[in-house]
């Protein structure tokens, strides 16, 4: 009986070990069906890395650098290829994700900067 009561305690103990180890990180899964949250943050981070390279190309129209034209040229066809995107693609994507982001910053009560 001694040895039987110990047998379950060293179980138990096993088993809230096995409970408190950390865990590996879980990969973030892509959003679901319903999940608004997950896809506004997508829309989100879409629309601020468009914003961000339309920034680019305001900044060289304004400031005129030399060899800046270039630069712009070769930085949105990078980033382009870094999506796995043509220019067309990233052109089009940012359009959508700036409207949708307008939208639901409209249901939001907020204003888009």
């Amino acid at each position: 009986m001694r040895y039987w009561l110990l047998g379950i305690l060293a179980a138990m103990s096993m088993q809230a070990h096995a409970q408190l180890a950390p865990q590996p990180p879980q990969a973030p899964q892509p959003p679901q069906g319903n999940d608004i949250m997950g896809k506004a943050m997508i829309v989100s981070r879409i629309a601020g890395l468009c914003e961000g390279i339309r920034q680019v190309k305001i900044f060289q129209d304004a400031a005129q650098l030399e060899g800046g034209d270039e630069f712009v040229v070769k930085f949105l066809n990078a980033e382009a290829k870094r999506l796995g995107k043509t220019m067309q693609q990233l052109d089009t994507q940012c359009i959508q994700a700036q409207s949708t982001f307008e939208q639901l910053s409209t249901v939001a009560g907020i204003s888009p900067q």
